[in-house]
């Protein structure tokens, strides 16, 4: 008898057992310069906060139940109107799923009465013209920025790593 095989894509808040995989993936968009790099620690630290979503594979085959990590991304609420997404990567050959989990966090932030929600990106990042707008993102005007946030894209900026903000308004 031949076992049926069962793949479904669920978005969760990630779970310490996911570190390894997170910590796996991240580590050719590191290597690349499109992330920043975060220790187990930080990564453990934004699961305890619910800060961090993971899009997963489960794989079930007979008893056997295997899930496989394809993507993530973070959110922080800043203030009572503002919030951040950050620390966003999905594996190559599923163009969507950045987008699926930018919408997991929308549907969060609105129920919140979150106003406005934004990111930084590299200005060579090539989701800033596919994956961002088709999620209603725009750039913005640094002002608009918390002053941590500002500080941290000017200096950046003086290191010669070029980046940009995006904001949408919920």
């Amino acid at each position: 008898m031949k076992k049926t095989e069962q793949k479904e894509e669920i978005i969760r808040y990630a779970t310490f057992e996911d570190v390894s995989q997170i910590l796996s993936l991240v580590e050719p968009f590191v290597r690349d310069g499109w992330l920043l790099k975060r220790s187990r620690r930080k990564i453990k630290k934004m699961i305890k906060r619910k800060e961090l979503r993971v899009a997963v594979i489960e794989d079930s085959t007979g008893h056997k139940r295997k899930e496989k990590i394809k993507g993530f991304c973070a959110c922080s609420i800043i203030s009572f109107q503002k919030a951040e997404l950050y620390f966003l990567a999905a594996k190559k050959g599923n163009p969507f799923l950045a987008e699926r989990l930018i919408e997991k966090w929308m549907e969060n932030l609105k129920i919140l009465q979150i106003d406005f929600v934004f990111l930084t990106t590299r200005i060579d990042n090539r989701m800033r013209d596919t994956v961002f707008k088709r999620c209603g993102f725009e750039p913005v005007s640094l002002w608009k920025l918390p002053l941590g946030k500002l500080i941290a894209l000017v200096s950046r900026r003086f290191l010669g790593r070029h980046s940009i903000a995006m904001g949408r308004n919920l």
